[in-house]
């Protein structure tokens, strides 16, 4: 399923825009009424998972295709 070879850049510049596109702003999250910091961090890395989840097929289909 991996490759040892990088993915692609614009997978990473994908990634990285979805990354910084988190919804800073509490009102916009689905946080209980007295957020505490690791509620934040933890609804984070959710929010970098899914993204992992979209970007690693992603950059081996785009890998896979560039290589046919």
């Amino acid at each position: 399923m991996f490759s040892n070879k990088s993915l692609p850049n614009s997978v990473k510049v994908f990634y990285w825009v979805w990354a910084f596109s988190f919804p800073y702003d509490y009102q916009f999250l689905p946080l209980p009424e007295q957020p505490t910091g690791i509620t934040f961090i933890s609804i984070w890395i959710v929010w970098l998972g899914i993204g992992g989840l979209v970007v690693i097929p992603l950059g081996e289909w785009i890998t896979k295709r560039k290589k046919e």
